[in-house]
């Protein structure tokens, strides 16, 4: 089955969490239809910007704003956090 108008976005994670327990070395992978809704993309690397601040609002610029209601973000935790 093939799925041409598709976006495909992922990320990492050291662990994934279900009820109380911890799995490692785990996979998820979920799939959802919007039949009245529209879909769009962007990406950004952190480190092409003075900060992810800036990189932030790249992305918010590069959204259309007529009709939007969500944003959802899939990042590199340690980078955007600093701790690397």
């Amino acid at each position: 089955m093939s799925y041409p108008n598709t976006y495909r976005m992922g990320c990492s994670t050291s662990g994934g969490i279900c009820g109380s327990e911890v799995f490692d070395d785990s996979l998820v992978v979920t799939a959802v239809h919007f039949e009245y809704s529209t879909i769009e993309s962007v990406q950004v690397q952190i480190d092409e910007h003075p900060s992810s601040y800036e990189a932030g609002e790249y992305v918010s610029k590069s959204l259309p704003k007529d009709g939007l209601q969500h944003v959802l973000c899939l990042l590199m935790g340690l980078v955007f956090l600093g701790v690397t």
